[in-house]
């Protein structure tokens, strides 16, 4: 198993922020690679959660926050008030590899759109306020000239109709 280098303390805001999102979402995934299908789905805790289950719910925070939060797509959430912890259970048909191209998928989505700085907002009390876009601004360009990072490590991916990132190969 490959050791994280921990993340950097020096760097812009936007930086660090990128930089340690992007280590945290490579500790959940090293946290369960390996680890048994008993060990993935055993409840640890008095409540229904498990490694999956928090895989899961991870890639539901991602679809939350980037997704609905800052780019405002209507999705519908797999939790309600009958049932706020849905983002949280592993059906009888969701595989671990099911649970984790999902997490990685909705990981794949947020690198893209935090990359878009048409997209740039600040989040006040839970909301998203859109900032001015910049006119003709390439999506994948940092402001340095260079290709967003995560963007060139998922060049297999693939927008679908209703504008979601669809990763077609690793």
């Amino acid at each position: 198993m490959t050791e994280l280098q921990y993340p950097s303390t020096t760097g812009s805001e936007r930086e660090l922020l990128i930089e340690y999102l992007d280590w945290y979402r490579a500790a959940i995934l090293r946290k369960v690679e390996g680890a048994s299908e008993e060990t993935l789905r055993a409840r640890v805790v008095p409540s229904q959660t498990t490694l999956l289950g928090m895989v899961k719910h991870l890639a539901w925070v991602e679809i939350w926050w980037f997704q609905m939060v800052m780019a405002g797509r209507q999705i519908e959430e797999p939790w309600g008030e009958d049932d706020p912890d849905a983002d949280f259970r592993i059906e009888p048909h969701e595989t671990t590899e099911l649970i984790l191209n999902f997490y990685r998928e909705a990981c794949a989505e947020s690198s893209h759109r935090r990359c878009d700085r048409r997209l740039e907002r600040r989040v006040v009390a839970g909301r998203a306020q859109e900032m001015e876009p910049a006119p003709n601004h390439d999506p994948h360009d940092r402001g340095d000239g260079a290709s967003c990072r995560p963007c060139r490590h998922h060049s297999g991916a693939q927008r679908r109709a209703d504008g979601a990132l669809k990763i077609t190969s690793s």
